[in-house]
């Protein structure tokens, strides 16, 4: 057996610094303070080593009102009770409590003893069960234990612990346990009560010495956590009022390694790092509250979770964060968790990489409550929903309510935010969203690609309702800026929700895929807005749909439709000239007798959304159909990246390609290319993560068993009254250690099955990765898309970035998509949040000031070239503009303005004096407002 240390190397990442403590923390206080100058007792001076076994234990086996001084190993294989005791501790001690074989039910009791070191970290009490035939039971009550490597490391295979009241201060870690070699999920059942004790820090850890200087301690000397188990299954705290364990004052809080356990009623706060960090098989975490101060309430990586009734509040960057789900895992957060989202350092409530398929087990996010009331320098979003598994069943986001008065520096405050890749199934509905101060920069619900996303379908966003700030209809100076903001969304249905106060109710931009059914928009300056620049457009169609019957409602258009290709679309809208928009002309651009847009209904309304929710036939969108015809307006890199999508679709889905079809004629032509041998790698990749009915079967068999008995052990938990320790008798342990067992045997089984399927996901995603480096390259955007394919592959394996590779995403991220087509916006999903934050995606994302200020008008892209560029560097400009073009460093510093007429379409910069780096070029026109932005890197 070994003891729980952290050795997993750390990716890089440049916004990691050293982990700090609140100040208030740190005030050096120690326990060798006061109680250093207590000589030991006579018979108890072992500060020579070389102690007997049981040495000092009389036969009455009570040990009472004594100064032990310790050096060395200190080994206890009989029962004894220590009471009110002093252990001084040296360097590299340790207590070792390790019955022997053939022994009966050994007890151990500490109650009220103080254990600590003097400058020098001492190891720790250690309980070795292993050679016990019977149980061992030991009581530690109201004890205080400092300067340990770990405070308490427990045997879950023949242990019975009561651990309450105590005082773990100054240690590595508080509480571990040993792990079985070799270490794995199942390996034990951990029959602990664990209550009313207090994990925190007040002065730097001692030094270690002896066998103790090679052991590796993360975050010293600071304490890194009061609680780490690993390859256990355990509770962790009682779901009654008063119980509760605390931890403040520590880089984490608890931290697990492939451990089933429950979190129940703890409280987190004035954490440095991560209040619960779960790595690998289960977390349930239950009326957990996490305040003060933080950067994640909750941490979990290729975990099944289930978050319920938790609140998080104080100044966190974000509450739940959930990543790594690729092997069937259940994301489960419901039932009433609050974010109460107030402090200024808040960027997100949850956020949830999507979990791969499960067939039986549906993950989602529901009934949980947000409220923001906070200025922060950052964007905010209270969901985050990420896709890069290409899952095929459900994902919902379902009955939240989100109460937004806040706002967030450069950033806004959205509520929704889908980042969607090539899963299917993303199901929106019964959300609350109401927007309170006014002033506010937001998204009620924004969504847009995670690179490509043309292989999905089925979609819904339903009976959602959004609600910006009541002004002046005929003014909207502080509603929020979309209800709805979609850039390249792909088989999405919205249907039956309503919309109210914002600049846009629906804000559609480049290539959609939609369908828009009885919606109600109201009181907007814009009701629909649909902004297509790239001459890609999907089949964006609607039928039934409303508008408030206020002439005043839509202040500018009730619908606006520009650069679009009006014959890939269709509205279909209720019959008669009584709504703002039909007629007068005026609220509607284009004019839908010049371009068919828009069609009046005479047919009885339908219930429009009903046939949403059965599956759509997988399709060519129609800019995918003209570069199958050969027909498409694009060239270059952005041809080349839309052939690509098309190819892999066409690969992914044999039926769209029929025998002498224009698509398989097209699919056969890039055969042997490099094209076809990048978009092999997205099939490789889906198919590597496919799972069987019948792996998910089993899998849920174990699931349901495991649930069921937690369930039953939380059960028969609840039946106990634990404010008195006397309660917890060796009956009522024997009882537990049966419900246990079951929890054991189930979580071993599903170890096992997930450990099969674990490696066969590894062994298919090395393949890829061996497959990927071998495509020969030559051009820029083939080069720029083998990287990211292993920048994808490399996080679906859980391999830590390396600091070459970041740079090369980094690299990337500058890049023109002039130059390397779609890669430059995909690598900056691989990047670390703090370089996320400078490459905000200008034309659609929050910084639409023109937008905000006037809402007919669009921010453009801007042309430069060369970019990279060492030098001279030209800048076209949009036509007829005339303003101010304004160059801004990456931190925001202004470098350099140059006015223009409206007469001028080109301007040279010369960026041969300025640093190497990324520098933003900012467009206003002659009144300030923003008409465009574009990035530029100063290679030299």
């Amino acid at each position: 057996m070994v003891l729980a240390q952290e050795t997993e190397p750390m990716p890089y990442n440049p916004c990691i610094s050293a982990p700090t403590l609140p100040a208030h923390c740190i005030d050096g206080t120690r326990t060798c303070d006061y109680y250093s100058q207590f000589p030991c007792s006579p018979g108890y001076c072992w500060a020579a080593g070389g102690i007997p076994i049981n040495a000092g234990i009389p036969p009455s086996t009570i040990v009472q009102n004594k100064t032990i001084e310790i050096s060395g190993v200190y080994t206890i294989t009989q029962n004894v009770r220590f009471l009110n005791c002093i252990f001084k501790m040296r360097g590299d001690s340790r207590i070792n409590i390790s019955p022997i074989s053939g022994q009966n039910l050994m007890k151990i009791v500490f109650s009220n003893c103080k254990f600590f070191g003097c400058g020098e970290m001492w190891q720790g009490i250690v309980i070795d069960a292993s050679m016990a035939q019977k149980k061992l039971g030991m009581q530690f009550v109201n004890n205080s234990v400092e300067d340990a490597y770990i405070g308490l490391t427990l045997d879950p295979l023949n242990g019975q612990y009561g651990i309450s009241d105590n005082i773990f201060r100054n240690n590595h870690i508080g509480i571990s346990n040993f792990v079985a070699s070799p270490a794995g999920p199942g390996s034990g059942t951990l029959n602990a009560i664990i209550i009313r004790n207090q994990f925190y820090q007040t002065a730097n850890l001692a030094t270690p010495v002896g066998s103790l200087i090679n052991v590796v301690l993360p975050d010293f000397p600071l304490a890194y956590a009061g609680i780490k188990f690993v390859s256990v299954g355990v509770i962790v705290g009682v779901d009654q009022h008063g119980q509760q364990n605390s931890f403040t004052c520590l880089v984490n809080g608890i931290v697990t390694e492939n451990a089933d356990w429950e979190s129940i009623n703890n409280f987190f706060y004035d954490i440095a790092e991560i209040g619960i960090w779960s790595k690998g098989s289960r977390l349930k975490s239950t009326r957990c509250r996490f305040y003060g101060t933080g950067r994640i309430g909750v941490l979990t990586e290729k975990v099944y979770l289930t978050a319920q009734l938790n609140n998080f509040s104080g100044i966190w960057e974000e509450g739940i964060h959930a990543v790594g789900n690729d092997n069937g895992q259940q994301i489960i957060i419901n039932n009433l968790n609050r974010f109460n989202m107030t402090g200024i350092g808040w960027r997100i409530g949850i956020y949830v990489e999507r979990p791969q398929s499960n067939f039986i087990f549906t993950s989602g996010i529901d009934g949980n409550v947000f409220t923001t009331n906070s200025v922060g320098a950052e964007a905010m979003n209270c969901i985050t929903v990420v896709d890069i598994v290409d899952a095929t069943t459900e994902f919902y986001i379902s009955n939240n309510t989100l109460n937004i008065s806040a706002t967030a520096g450069i950033g806004g405050v959205n509520g929704i935010r889908g980042i969607m890749g090539n899963s299917d199934n993303l199901n929106i509905h019964d959300n609350h969203i109401r927007y309170i101060t006014p002033n506010t920069q937001d998204y009620g619900i924004v969504l847009q690609p995670n690179g490509g996303q043309n292989l999905s379908m089925g979609h819904i966003a339903r009976q959602n309702d959004i609600t910006g700030i009541a002004t002046v209809q005929s003014q909207f100076t502080n509603p929020i800026i979309c209800c709805v903001h979609a850039r390249g969304i792909q088989g999405m249905g919205f249907c039956e929700n309503t919309f109210d106060q914002s600049v846009h109710g629906f804000h559609f931009l480049t290539q959609n895929n939609i369908n828009l059914r009885n919606n109600h928009i109201n009181n907007h300056s814009i009701g629909l807005a649909i902004t297509n620049g790239d001459a890609r457009i999907g089949q964006q169609k609607g039928h039934g749909n409303e508008w408030n019957l206020d002439p005043n409602a839509c202040v500018t258009f009730a619908a606006s439709v520009t650069q679009g290709n009006a014959l890939n679309s269709e509205f279909i809208v209720p019959e008669g000239n009584v709504l703002p928009w039909l007629p007068p002309n005026v609220k509607l651009s284009p004019d839908p007798s010049t371009l068919f847009w828009f069609y009046q209904d005479a047919a009885v309304p339908l219930d429009y959304c009903e046939p949403m929710l059965s599956p759509l036939p997988r399709l060519l969108t129609p800019y995918e159909k003209e570069v199958v015809l050969g027909t498409s307006s694009l060239s270059g890199v952005a041809l080349w990246d839309l052939k690509r999508d098309v190819y892999a679709k066409l690969l992914i889905f044999p039926a769209l390609r029929p025998t002498g079809s224009p698509e398989e004629t097209f699919f056969n032509s890039l055969n042997g290319s490099t094209l076809a041998s990048l978009a092999n790698v997205v099939q490789q990749i889906r198919n590597a993560l496919i799972h069987t009915s019948t792996y998910e079967s089993t899998l849920a068999t174990y699931t349901t068993a495991i649930d069921l008995a937690f369930t039953n052990l939380g059960l028969f938990d609840a039946s106990m009254n634990y404010t008195n320790t006397s309660n917890l008798t060796d009956a009522w342990f024997a009882q537990r250690d049966t419900l246990l067992l079951q929890i054991s045997v189930s979580v071993a089984a599903q170890a096992a099955l997930v450990n099969v399927r674990n490696q066969q996901i590894n062994t298919a995603l090395q393949n890829v990765l061996t497959y990927n480096a071998a495509i020969g390259t030559t051009l820029p955007y083939e080069s720029a898309r083998k990287t990211i394919q292993e920048l994808r592959i490399r996080h679906l394996l859980g391999q830590p970035i390396t600091q070459l590779l970041y740079q090369q995403a980094l690299a990337l991220a500058q890049q023109s998509v002039l130059i390397i087509g779609a890669s430059a916006n995909e690598s900056v999903y691989f990047l670390a949040p703090c370089d996320q934050a400078l490459f905000v995606d200008m034309e659609e994302g929050h910084q639409q000031i023109g937008e905000r200020a006037d809402s007919g008008q669009s921010i453009v892209g801007i042309q430069v070239a060369p970019n990279p560029t060492t030098g001279l560097t030209e800048i076209i400009l949009p036509q007829n503009a005339g303003g101010l073009l304004t160059v801004y460093n990456i931190s925001g510093k202004k470098v350099n303005t140059r006015s223009f007429s409206a007469e001028t379409t080109q301007l040279s910069l010369d960026f041969n004096q300025n640093p190497t780096g990324l520098y933003w070029i900012v467009l206003s026109d002659q009144a300030g407002k923003l008409i465009g932005t574009a990035k530029v890197s100063v290679l030299h």
